[in-house]
């Protein structure tokens, strides 16, 4: 948690700073190729603006946490039904769950950091329509682990077994986003307003669950079913979402610094999940209902951004 606070603190200040060297090497005579004139000048009206900004997102993602929630309870708590495979020597209960069940922990989907950057055209000196692209990624880790008795036949031995999962989430979103900013002087200063808008865009997203499992030692050629073994799922879902937003920009007509609020709307339906692992659901210790609780069918990926940016003028 320190180390993310500190990367934001990191990427806000340089976005902040940078503007200032730049007024202060123009306005000094350091930077040749800027007149400082430049930055005091009033621009009736810009046409142009680049800009780039950082901040913390934070989704929802409610259904992608109440999956893992009730994937970790029904593994610690209820146990299910295991099925028989007559392909082993034995019939072997494949998905059968251990008397004592699962121990561990599990870990939401938390906010991370925002990055984003786009150009913007000024229809009038205070509105402007804007157009951003930006990447959002976020991930979590849940464990669990059982050991217990495993009863064989003979020849087989009889011994203690440790079965142990650990199923990674993460979430991807890319949006892309058009907005319309109307902005207002305030305090009687050109230098000084406050914006505020919305738009609407589509937010590119890619899911992903990666369940791997551990029981026991595997064992070349043999009949019992000691296995290492990871299931990769996979979903896209590229919802349009809306947006809204309020800020307030300081500085000058060449180079400029922002703060936004803003709260996104973006609901994804997911219609499938690929599944790229060889060997399917049947595996001793998990059974296909419950790993389909993690591949959810719906993600919200609506929530509140806060961000800051640097703005330039042309």
């Amino acid at each position: 948690m320190k180390s993310k606070i500190a990367r934001h603190v990191v990427a806000i200040s340089i976005l902040f700073i940078l503007p200032k060297i730049c007024v202060g090497g123009a306005e000094s005579g350091r930077f040749s190729g800027i007149n400082p004139q430049q930055l005091s000048q009033s621009q009736e009206r810009p046409q142009l603006q680049f800009f780039l900004n950082t901040g913390v997102y934070q989704p929802s993602l409610k259904q992608f946490n109440n999956a893992i929630k009730a994937f970790n309870e029904t593994m610690t708590t209820t146990g299910y039904t295991g099925e028989v495979d007559k392909s082993y020597a034995y019939n072997v209960v494949i998905g059968a769950y251990p008397a004592n069940g699962y121990q561990g922990s599990y870990n939401e989907l938390e906010g991370e950091t925002w990055y984003g950057g786009g150009v913007s055209y000024f229809l009038t000196p205070k509105l402007k329509l804007s157009l951003s692209i930006s990447s959002f990624k976020a991930g979590a880790v849940s464990s669990l682990s059982s050991t217990f008795w495993e009863e064989k036949y003979y020849p087989e031995v009889s011994d203690w077994k440790t079965a142990t999962w650990r199923v990674d989430e993460s979430v991807r979103i890319r949006p892309v986003l058009l907005s319309a900013l109307y902005q207002i002087n305030v305090l009687g200063k050109d230098n000084i307003s406050l914006y505020g808008g919305g738009g609407l865009g589509f937010y590119f997203s890619m899911l992903k669950n990666t369940i791997s499992g551990n029981y026991g030692d595997p064992r070349p050629y043999s009949s019992t079913y000691d296995y290492q073994l990871t299931n990769n799922f996979q979903a896209n879902t590229n919802p349009i979402g809306f947006h809204a937003m309020a800020g307030l920009n300081l500085g000058w007509n060449f180079i400029a610094l922002n703060f936004d609020v803003s709260y996104h709307y973006a609901q994804g339906n997911i219609d499938k999940w690929n599944n790229s692992t060889l060997m399917e659901y049947y595996v001793y210790g998990m059974a296909k209902p419950l790993m389909d609780i993690l591949n959810v069918k719906k993600i919200d990926l609506g929530g509140l951004l806060v961000r800051g940016g640097v703005n330039v003028n042309f």
